[in-house]
């Protein structure tokens, strides 16, 4: 039986982040489960920000088009060309996006805003182009589905508050890991903040220093472990990118501030499902803390309304997807 090959082409950098990497990896074990050979297609600069990509197992190459059935891109700076040499090459071409851009020469489409619907990429992608859109197609990983039920069972049973989460990305763009922290620290009632970050956060430095002279600080870097992390904490600060679908899946009620404008989008789903607090500016965290610290009732009701947003599916749905259309071009 023919085992299809399977390249993931990510982009990443201390100043881009590692979002992108990151859910093209757990799209990468979905593909893998199912029985597909995956390879990275990835550069030094998106080894050297991700270091999960070189850790994953998968075979990593340049990131030059080469034949294979499938390519997953994710990246703003893929170019129409860029996507026509790998047309040249590939039997189905995929792509992640955050918001209708341009147009695109792609097979598959994957926009994970629980906002978007298929109108807003007409006349951006081919007709035949299949569109997997809204947090049912979000790329999280399997490990917080494994998660899921466990967790959401004792959230609905637990109403203290103890543990709390930090992660604004790999790299943190914007600092936002030590006001978080401190803004928690503040507040008596957290014996644990687990900081999550990644190798080449320009803060990283500043975290180390904070950990060293505060005890109820646990910094991870470049952990492996987001799952059993955001499983444990009982409240969780974060951005508006990928991981709000990870916070959401296992139901945590969470603090969340845009750090890019493309998280816009993700920001206001959250906003209307009532599923997170959100705040403008880390001047904000402290009230925010003491709101969800204070008040039971409301991280029950963000919890719920997070769980219903994100089912924790959407990795094996996008792998799903992807191995369909290679069988569908084998047996045409």
């Amino acid at each position: 039986m023919h085992r299809p090959l399977i390249v993931l082409c990510p982009q990443a950098s201390p100043v881009i982040g590692g979002g992108h990497a990151m859910r093209c990896l757990s799209v990468g074990r979905a593909l893998a489960g199912s029985g597909a050979q995956v390879v990275i297609a990835a550069d030094e600069e998106a080894l050297f920000t991700v270091p999960a990509l070189a850790a994953s197992g998968f075979e990593v190459r340049r990131p030059l088009p080469f034949p294979c059935d499938a390519v997953l891109l994710d990246g703003y700076g893929f170019a129409l060309e860029d996507e026509r040499a790998w047309r040249g090459v590939v039997g189905v071409l995929a792509a992640f996006e955050d918001a209708p851009r341009r147009v695109r020469e792609l097979d598959l489409l994957i926009d994970s805003s629980p906002l978007r619907i298929a109108g807003d990429y007409a006349g951006q992608v081919p007709a035949t182009a299949a569109l997997l859109l809204g947090t049912a197609h979000a790329p999280v990983s399997e490990a917080f589905l494994a998660l899921r039920d466990m967790t959401l069972g004792r959230r609905r049973k637990e109403c203290g508050v103890s543990r709390a989460l930090v992660s604004f990305g790999l790299t943190d763009p914007m600092g936002l890991c030590v006001p978080a922290a401190q803004a928690l620290l503040a507040q008596q009632t957290f014996t644990r903040v687990d900081i999550a970050v990644g190798t080449s956060a320009p803060g990283l430095a500043a975290l180390k220093a904070l950990a060293a002279r505060e005890p109820r600080i646990v910094l991870h870097i470049d952990t492996p472990a987001m799952a059993q992390l955001t499983a444990a904490a009982d409240i969780g600060l974060g951005a508006g990118g990928g991981a709000s679908w990870e916070r959401c899946a296992l139901g945590l009620a969470s603090i969340v501030m845009a750090v890019a404008d493309n998280q816009a989008d993700n920001i206001e789903a959250l906003r209307r499902a009532e599923a997170a607090v959100i705040v403008e500016s880390p001047d904000a965290f402290g009230a925010a803390i003491r709101r969800l610290v204070d008040d039971s009732p409301l991280r029950t009701h963000l919890s719920a309304n997070a769980a219903v947003l994100c089912d924790g599916g959407g990795a094996r749905r996008i792998a799903e997807a992807i191995l369909d259309r290679v069988s569908a071009r084998d047996q045409a």
